[in-house]
């Protein structure tokens, strides 16, 4: 289990291609790309930078997350669909 400060990368790397066996591929590269953002934006959140936001960028974001999250949907239900 991954431990430390970039615990949460380490995670998810271990489901992005080639994932670490076990466990299944739930991020092909370009959805491990369209991805980096939010999780910059989450660092960025977490360590209390609000002050510096740049609302225009962070729109951008806001815009696109509907496609990034129907993508890992999508990924996640194939997935599911396996273990049935």
């Amino acid at each position: 289990m991954p431990s430390g400060a970039t615990w949460h990368s380490e995670l998810f790397r271990r489901f992005c291609s080639p994932s670490l066996i076990p466990l299944p591929v739930l991020f092909d590269d370009a959805q491990a790309l369209a991805l980096a953002p939010y999780r910059k934006f989450r660092h960025f959140v977490y360590h209390s930078y609000g002050f510096q936001a740049d609302w225009e960028r962070m729109a951008e974001g806001i815009d696109n997350l509907g496609g990034a999250l129907g993508a890992f949907k999508s990924r996640l239900d194939l997935y599911l669909n396996t273990l049935s």
